[in-house]
């Protein structure tokens, strides 16, 4: 690997390795936001609050159905990455 001033010199910057998609279950959802454990982790100590942890509902409001969000259900299997600014859910089951 090139070192950064050769980098520098020869203008292509490497690009930092996306991080992996891993597999959770919400263990808490509440006030806060959504949390989640993977498995093998203590559903003491889940990861959050997590972004993107709401999903569409249709609910009806005096008699009209509306389009609203809600917040994940515990129990529900996401995809989600690790970031610097916390866990962003992708992709959820259920």
């Amino acid at each position: 690997m090139p070192s950064p001033f050769e980098q520098a010199v020869l203008r292509r910057p490497t690009a930092p390795a996306p991080a992996p998609v891993q597999t959770g279950r919400v263990t808490r959802s509440d006030s806060t936001g959504v949390w989640i454990t993977t498995a093998g982790q203590s559903e003491a100590h889940p990861s959050g609050p997590c972004r993107g942890g709401h999903r569409p509902a249709l609910a009806t409001v005096d008699g009209t159905p509306r389009l609203q969000r809600e917040q994940l259900p515990v129990g529900v299997t996401v995809a989600f990455v690790s970031t610097t600014t916390g866990p962003w859910i992708l992709a959820w089951e259920g």
